[in-house]
């Protein structure tokens, strides 16, 4: 039988340091969740009253309309846009500092 060597030299492990999305990336997700937000909350009017019985909504939005009510759902993009933003701003920061 043979067996087979392990070499005893431990090879040098590269470590990736974690995926860092860039400002400009973090301020077009701002961007399109603000505007999304406005497109759900011009839905969600539409639905209110009631010129349109027929509006189609992501989803979350609508479960969040449906068990919390109007404004929870309206804002949950906006909310989710000025996270972007807030994340976007802590980069640039990160990367003009000294």
């Amino acid at each position: 039988m043979s067996s087979t060597s392990h070499t005893t030299e431990t090879e040098p492990q590269t470590t990736r340091p974690a995926k860092k999305y860039s400002t400009a990336d973090l301020l077009y997700s701002a961007a399109g969740l603000f505007a999304l937000g406005i497109m759900f909350f011009l839905q969600i009017n539409e639905f209110e009253s009631g010129a349109d019985e027929n509006v189609s909504i992501w989803a979350p939005v609508a479960a969040l309309y449906t068990h919390f009510g109007y404004w929870p759902a309206v804002l949950l993009m906006p909310s989710l846009s000025m996270f972007a933003l807030w994340k976007a701003i802590e980069s640039y920061q990160q990367e003009h500092s000294g």
